[in-house]
């Protein structure tokens, strides 16, 4: 075990006391996730994109959820979203979720939700609850679409697609290095994808450290979007600026 393995450790356990005390002053709200929502859509790379890929949170990450339906239906953060006629519009995105099979990465297209009048939001039919509380594909329509090879869910590569990840963390630096959970999973994958995919990690304005430790195996990102600012990493400037 090394300095640097033991070093992340500690950390992460400091992060993890810090983002309970955090959202226990002040749970997020639909409101928190637009604020991010306006920001990515201030990226033109973003804007532009056609297919994006991001994570669906959990309770101490910085939620996705509430603005993932204007990622399908919406060009900016300018038009009015209307729920119950957004479905009638063409949808501009591919959404991309990550789930975990074993020690890989795997990759499913999310269907468009439909506006529930009832339940007043938007429902997911292809999703369910999964392990650690993460929302996830339900393994019914992996196996409806693995009988299409257009809709392979298990075997289609669609990290050669991705134009835009959003990837969760602890903790991020301006170096655009992250913290992630330990066990590598967003490290291996960010490494097979083509070199012009944007990597943006969402983090709370806490969570931006001036340095985190780093082992080779680390995967950086483009950029680094908070509440409050938006960092260029050296990885960004090198390849868009």
């Amino acid at each position: 075990m090394t300095d640097i393995y033991q070093k992340k450790q500690q950390l992460r356990n400091a992060m993890k006391i810090k983002l309970k005390c955090l959202l226990d002053q002040k749970t997020p709200t639909d409101e928190t996730a637009l604020i991010f929502y306006r920001r990515l859509m201030d990226i033109a790379k973003v804007v532009d994109a056609k297919t994006i890929m991001l994570y669906l949170n959990t309770q101490t990450e910085v939620p996705t959820l509430p603005f993932l339906p204007r990622l399908f239906w919406q060009k900016d953060c300018l038009s009015t979203f209307i729920s119950k006629e957004c479905s009638q519009t063409t949808v501009i995105r591919n959404i991309i979720i990550p789930y975990c099979v074993e020690q890989d990465i795997r990759l499913y297209q999310l269907q468009p939700p439909h506006w529930s009048p009832f339940d007043k939001k938007f429902i997911y039919n292809d999703l369910k609850q999964g392990r650690f509380g993460i929302l996830e594909p339900d393994d019914s329509f992996l196996i409806t679409k693995s009988l299409n090879s257009f809709w392979n869910a298990k075997f289609k590569d669609y990290s050669k697609l991705l134009d835009v990840v959003l990837v969760p963390g602890l903790a991020f630096d301006r170096n655009g290095h992250r913290l992630g959970r330990g066990a590598g999973f967003y490290d291996r994958f960010l490494k097979q994808l083509k070199p012009q995919t944007l990597l943006i990690g969402l983090a709370y304005d806490q969570q931006l450290l001036d340095e985190i430790p780093v082992e080779p195996h680390d995967f950086p990102l483009h950029l680094i979007i908070t509440p409050t600012q938006t960092f260029c990493c050296p990885q960004y400037k090198i390849l868009y600026l």
